[in-house]
């Protein structure tokens, strides 16, 4: 209730109205409640009782619309999970933002190629991983396909530098040989035949496309006396031994073993 000595007869607030205002107001007398600094200038240009009315009801009248309005804004959102937020709360926002009730309902991309089976088992860790922390269905699928692409580029690249550390092996076997290349491998070829499961060794080899490596070739010629008829051994075809076949030639025990 505003006091009588307040206003004058025309109404308007006397000088003992200000005067009396921090009394009033108490700390809202400031602009920052807190730091009691910078005194309100709101009834600078209140001169009458009439007008701070008027005022009141403007105020109250912008809060409301302003209430209405974020109101309108917020409809239908849902609050982000916190430590105190409780399970049904927790469930609310999971659902709204598509989070599947187990891992499987995530849907990610997997790259064609070798390295499916690699990217498979990795999207099974990577699919119950985003269900514990909630992540999105499409945030995760994003991220996925920017993972993916860059493995499979690394995996590309590392290929390549495979293919061309073998390639240089097999320019060096080349050179050691010379013009019996071709014979040695086709004697080493002779010698995988004659296994029983030289087939699928050889199948395994290009699979991995190190048919032709050094290591391969030398190997083969290690077996060749347990294989070949004729006790023909491959070895160095490069120089000396057999003229006919272009290996060379060893003795042989009772058993047909090399000496």
């Amino acid at each position: 209730m505003i006091m009588p000595e307040f206003i004058n007869e025309e109404g308007q607030f006397t000088d003992d109205f200000k005067t009396q205002l921090p009394d009033m107001l108490g700390d809202n007398y400031y602009n920052d409640p807190y730091t009691k600094h910078e005194p309100t200038k709101m009834f600078d240009e209140v001169k009458d009782f009439k007008t701070m009315v008027n005022n009141y009801a403007n105020a109250q009248r912008t809060i409301s619309k302003g209430e209405a309005a974020f109101a309108e804004k917020t409809k239908g959102m849902v609050a982000i999970p916190n430590a105190e937020s409780t399970p049904e709360q927790v469930k609310v926002y999971r659902e709204a933002m598509g989070v599947p009730e187990k891992a499987d309902g995530y849907k990610l991309t997997i790259p064609d190629g070798d390295d499916k089976e690699s990217f498979t088992g990795i999207a099974a860790v990577v699919k119950e991983e985003a269900l514990a922390a909630g992540a999105p269905p499409a945030l995760l699928a994003r991220i996925w396909d920017k993972v993916t692409a860059t493995m499979t580029s690394q995996f590309k690249a590392l290929e390549d530098k495979g293919l061309e550390l073998i390639k240089a092996d097999e320019d060096a076997m080349k050179a050691e040989h010379k013009e019996n290349y071709d014979k040695y491998i086709k004697g080493t070829d002779a010698a995988l035949a004659k296994l029983k499961v030289g087939v699928d060794i050889k199948k395994l080899f290009d699979n991995y496309g190190i048919t032709n490596h050094p290591l391969v070739r030398k190997l083969e010629a290690e077996i060749a006396p347990f294989v070949m008829e004729g006790k023909t051994v491959l070895g160095d075809s490069a120089g000396g031994g057999n003229k006919e076949s272009g290996f060379p030639s060893y003795e042989y025990d009772d058993n047909g073993r090399p000496i």
